[in-house]
This record gives C-alpha cells, sequence and structure tokens, in this order.
C-alpha cells in the first residue's frame, strides 16, 4: 500500500495533541503507524513550534 503525503495545519497538530477523540488525531495516528508521512519545511516547522508554545497553557505542558 503507498503511503499518504500530507502537509498538516497547524490547528491539525494541536488538535491532535488536545484530544484523542477526533480526526486530527486520527491522522496522527496513521503517521505514527507509518501509513502516512508529513511533508514539512523549517518554515511550517517554526509555525508548528511558535503555535504549540502560544498554546502550551491549554495543552496542560510547557512546551
Amino acid at each position: 500500500m503507498k503511503k499518504i503525503k500530507a502537509i498538516l495545519d497547524t490547528n491539525v497538530i494541536f488538535s491532535s495533541l488536545y484530544s484523542s477523540k477526533g480526526a486530527s488525531f486520527q491522522v496522527i495516528k496513521l503517521v505514527y503507524e507509518g501509513k502516512a508521512e508529513i511533508q514539512i519545511s523549517n518554515t511550517l516547522c517554526t509555525e508548528y513550534e511558535e503555535i504549540l508554545k502560544s498554546k502550551a497553557d491549554m495543552l496542560g505542558s510547557s512546551i
């Protein structure tokens, strides 16, 4: 089976960390299981970091 390649919006990353009950978590689960692959750039990685740091209190974490 061919791997799914995806670019994930920051909201998908955040939502998957916030709750394990939604579609965002299922997408991340596919990545973990090796069925999907995230395509990422330095710019997108920086955006992920900035947004997740700003919402760390909502996640109960100190990212």
